[in-house]
């Protein structure tokens, strides 16, 4: 079944590159432009920059998992779990604050927080009311 899922994902990836090869075959027949990769060239470290910042910041979690044991495994991913829950709402903070901004008006900033509230206290209350994740709990889902 994973086998499966796995040969369907690289299908489908490959499917759209070869979509957009075929989308994008005539500025590709072009002659190349070497300032151009020249530029992309000498800033393209940043992408290894930030790929490794990415490994470093992820070690923690692979020696929590390496030394922690499936317990602390499932812990974090529960913790994790309940975080991204009530962080949804923060996103939605943020597309909000732009238009708090640009106007000094009380009543968009009470219907902002109505709105951030709306969304935020269900997601508390649903992921309080979640059970506790134990170690046996844990283990046992694990298997």
């Amino acid at each position: 079944m994973f086998l499966g899922a796995l040969l369907s994902l690289i299908m489908a990836t490959a499917v759209q590159v070869l979509y957009y090869l075929k989308l994008t075959m005539k500025e590709l027949k072009q002659k190349i432009q070497w300032t151009y990769a020249r530029e992309w060239l000498k800033y393209s470290t940043v992408n290894i920059y930030f790929a490794v910042g990415n490994q470093l910041a992820a070690s923690t979690i692979i020696l929590l998992f390496l030394y922690g044991g499936q317990a602390a495994r499932a812990n974090y991913q529960a913790a994790a779990t309940y975080a991204s829950i009530i962080g949804y709402s923060l996103f939605l903070s943020y597309a909000l604050y732009p238009r708090l901004l640009t106007k000094n008006n009380l009543e968009d900033v009470t219907s902002t927080l109505k709105t951030v509230l709306m969304f935020a206290v269900p997601m508390a209350t649903i992921t309080l009311s979640l059970p506790p994740i134990t170690a046996y709990n844990s283990e046992r889902a694990l298997q």
